[in-house]
């Protein structure tokens, strides 16, 4: 975490550096968003209005970079606003269809936003085009709950190992891990997984966990997904 808080100051110190480099306030509203991401937040409502600006700040100097794009539609998925992260992504994919930050991101706005169909197709791409990308941990996390979200928890399970591969040290994997086994009723499996994301995450608590859930996917009935599987991994 203390990684996140470095380079969260030194992009601010970038932006105020130079205040017309549009990449340096888009990434900074990206690590400002991260806090969201990460569950550091301890006010969802503060943290992604700080972010929502920060991308209005980006998006006044350069409209239509690629990058800019990318980092914010990045950003306002964790800022609540898949709709508006769908905008910006597909914006930046539109100019850099390579961009595959801007791919993964893509995939999990979808899902944010009750697509979690069109999201899966848009992570296995990225995975099949960037097997060795440093994001390759992450896309199979957000994998891992497109299947959730479909019910498939076998698939599920099987993204989620990926993920605790590539990110050994992301308690938001082995979250992910836990609610797929419990998903699949292998309750006794559970409370490994869930140490683990006690160790390394100890914010993500149930009621932190379930508040991420309502800030993230705002279509009927997704949260309530979640929020169920979550329950039940915590209380295996």
């Amino acid at each position: 975490m203390e990684s996140l808080r470095e380079s969260t100051r030194l992009a601010r110190q970038a932006a105020e550096l130079d205040p017309g480099y549009a990449v340096s306030w888009a990434l900074l509203s990206y690590k400002t968003a991260l806090q969201i991401a990460w569950g550091l937040s301890s006010d969802l409502r503060r943290d992604s209005e700080a972010s929502l600006a920060l991308i209005d700040k980006a998006l006044g100097l350069a409209p239509n970079d690629p990058t800019v794009l990318g980092y914010c539609g990045y950003a306002a998925i964790w800022a609540g606003q898949a709709p508006q992260a769908i905008n910006y992504l597909e914006r930046s994919l539109a100019i850099n269809p390579n961009n595959s930050f801007a791919r993964f991101g893509y995939g999990h706005a979808l899902n944010c936003d009750g697509r979690p169909k069109e999201g899966m197709a848009q992570l296995q791409l990225f995975i099949r085009r960037a097997p060795k990308d440093p994001y390759i941990g992450a896309a199979y996390f957000f994998l891992s709950f497109c299947y959730l979200q479909l019910g498939e928890f076998q698939q599920a399970e099987q993204a989620a190992l990926n993920s605790v591969k590539h990110l050994p040290g992301l308690g938001w994997a082995y979250l992910g891990l836990a609610m797929s086994l419990a998903a699949l009723g292998r309750d006794t499996e559970v409370p490994q997984q869930m140490q683990k994301v006690r160790q390394l995450a100890p914010s993500l608590t149930l009621p932190a966990v379930e508040d991420f859930w309502r800030h993230a996917f705002r279509k009927p009935g997704q949260a309530e997904k979640l929020i169920t599987l979550t329950r039940q991994a915590f209380g295996a």
